[in-house]
């Protein structure tokens, strides 16, 4: 149960890194199509720390229900706690990252066009 719910975080997280790749045009064929970067989201927005809640929960529950986990289920709880919670920094890191460089991306977009118009 507990791994449902990294997964999950970790799917959202891949999913809120995918859509500012789309949307912020970070991909070399997308550029050359000439569209205008996407303001950021809310949805993603919202996806991100919803993401980082999910992903917080197994160590949670780990937390409150170690004394009645079988040894086996405590074992591989711990053996893969670190490496779990790494990639999940990760994954979260890179969320914000990309959506940093999104908005920037898209403000830039913006704030050109708008000199742009200004000086026709």
């Amino acid at each position: 149960m507990m791994a449902v719910f990294w997964i999950m975080a970790v799917v959202l997280g891949l999913v809120v890194c995918a859509r500012c790749l789309k949307d912020g045009e970070f991909i070399e064929a997308q550029r050359s199509r000439k569209h205008d970067v996407k303001p950021l989201r809310w949805s993603l927005m919202v996806l991100q720390p919803i993401s980082l809640v999910i992903g917080m929960i197994p160590y949670a529950m780990y937390k409150f229900a170690r004394s009645g986990l079988s040894a086996a289920a405590a074992r591989f709880f711990v053996k893969t706690a670190i490496p779990s919670a790494v990639i999940l920094l990760l994954v979260i890191i890179a969320e914000l990252v990309l959506m940093y460089l999104q908005a920037n991306r898209s403000y830039t977009d913006m704030a050109r066009k708008s000199s742009d118009m200004h000086d026709v």
